[in-house]
């Protein structure tokens, strides 16, 4: 029982630990992204997509920074991948 509850609060502490780093790496893209450091940006989304690969916001992200650097295919492969996440996403949604 002991090593049970152990392993469940390390599972829950990792998880908490990785959700943190997440958040920081997002929030580090956002402020590069607001400061026009485009590339910086989409390095530190990238990295938070390493930890958590199916969060929708950090491709929704990525692919604005990809836009504003014109690139296209990267852009695009990002914006597929938050719709496929989240087919409801507002902005993945093309305008009407």
């Amino acid at each position: 029982l002991f090593n049970l509850l152990t392993s469940l609060f390390l599972a829950r502490h990792t998880n908490l630990n990785l959700s943190q780093k997440v958040e920081e790496l997002k929030e580090k893209g956002n402020a590069a992204f607001g400061k026009g450091n485009y590339l910086t940006a989409i390095t530190h989304y990238t990295s938070a997509l390493a930890r958590d690969p199916n969060n929708h916001v950090l491709y929704s992200n990525r692919c604005a920074a990809s836009l504003k650097l014109e690139k296209w295919t990267s852009a695009s492969l990002d914006a597929d991948r938050c719709i496929q996440i989240k087919p409801d996403w507002p902005k993945g949604k093309p305008p009407n």
